[in-house]
């Protein structure tokens, strides 16, 4: 039956969490709370929060809607995402690649979030223009030679890195 959702989400372009709750078959709290207990990550109450709090223009509405995640709390070098599947690393990696901090996941009830996005789906938008960030990212960027560059590329070396780590966990 698992495998039979999986592959309706997947056809209906869905993540596997907003289809077992629209379809029924999962209530959110139940689903959150066993995410949690399997990828041991924080549960955390949208309702807790006033929408007017969270951090804004950090990405476009339409890239929140599509990576079904919210920035929830911003400190100086991290962004704490709000998530309904534990498995959305994308959004995680999207948010890090724009932004450039290191971002943080918090998993929520699936229709607690639905519900956040689509206020915010529905809250007028301030122009984004990627140009202007990078403009601004551009500004402060320091050109180094070659020289300056000189990485360690042992095999100790590479195994530490974090991605090596994090693939290593997946096989161990």
């Amino acid at each position: 039956e698992a495998m039979d959702a999986q592959e309706f989400a997947a056809q209906k372009n869905l993540a596997l969490s907003t289809y077992l709750v629209d379809s029924k078959l999962v209530e959110s709290t139940t689903l959150a709370s066993c995410a949690s207990a399997a990828f041991d990550m924080p549960v955390f109450n949208l309702d807790s929060l006033s929408i007017n709090e969270l951090p804004k223009e950090i990405v476009p509405n339409e890239l929140l809607q599509k990576l079904h995640a919210l920035p929830i709390e911003q400190t100086k070098k991290k962004l704490k995402i709000a998530i309904a599947d534990p498995l959305n690393i994308t959004a995680l990696d999207e948010f890090k690649l724009i932004t450039g901090m290191v971002t943080e996941p918090v998993l929520v009830e699936e229709h607690k979030l639905q519900k956040a996005l689509e206020y915010e789906r529905n809250l007028p938008q301030e122009s984004f223009i990627m140009e202007d960030l990078l403009d601004k990212e551009l500004d402060n960027i320091e050109f180094s030679t070659q020289e300056d560059n000189e990485h360690d590329f042992t095999p100790s070396a590479i195994d530490e890195t974090p991605i090596v780590r994090f693939v290593n966990k997946i096989f161990l």
